[in-house]
C-alpha cells in the first residue's frame, strides 16, 4: 500500500559510469560523465527537474542511452522514489548530438 501513491521503481538507481567503453572505429569519443552532461542540459532545456534526476546512461551501436527518472521523494531509508511515467530516454550520438527526447507515459 502506498499512501502517497508514489511508487518505487527496483533496480533503478544512480549510475555515473565508471566503466570504460571503447569508441567504434572514428566515433568521437565521449565519457560517461560527457554524456550525462548532455542529458541533463536536455532534461534542463525541456523539464524543470534536471537537478533532481538519476541519470543512467550506456553505449550502444549507434550512440548512447540515457535514461532518465525524476526524483519525487525519498523513502526512509534514502533511496529515491520515482512515479510512473516519470522519466526520459535520451538517446545522443558519438558527437554529442541529441537525436531522441522520450517522454515517459
Amino acid at each position: 500500500r502506498y499512501a502517497t501513491g508514489l511508487f518505487l521503481i527496483a533496480g533503478c538507481a544512480h549510475h555515473q559510469g565508471s566503466t570504460s567503453l571503447q569508441p567504434r572505429a572514428g566515433a568521437a569519443t565521449l565519457t560517461t560523465n560527457q554524456v550525462i552532461q548532455i542529458a541533463k542540459g536536455a532534461v534542463a532545456k525541456n523539464d524543470n527537474w534536471a537537478e533532481r534526476a538519476t541519470y543512467d546512461a550506456s553505449h550502444e551501436t549507434n550512440g548512447w542511452s540515457v535514461m532518465v527518472w525524476r526524483i519525487v521523494g525519498y523513502d526512509q531509508n534514502g533511496k529515491p522514489l520515482f512515479v510512473p511515467g516519470g522519466h526520459r530516454l535520451i538517446q545522443i550520438d558519438d558527437q554529442g548530438q541529441i537525436k531522441n527526447y522520450f517522454r515517459g507515459e
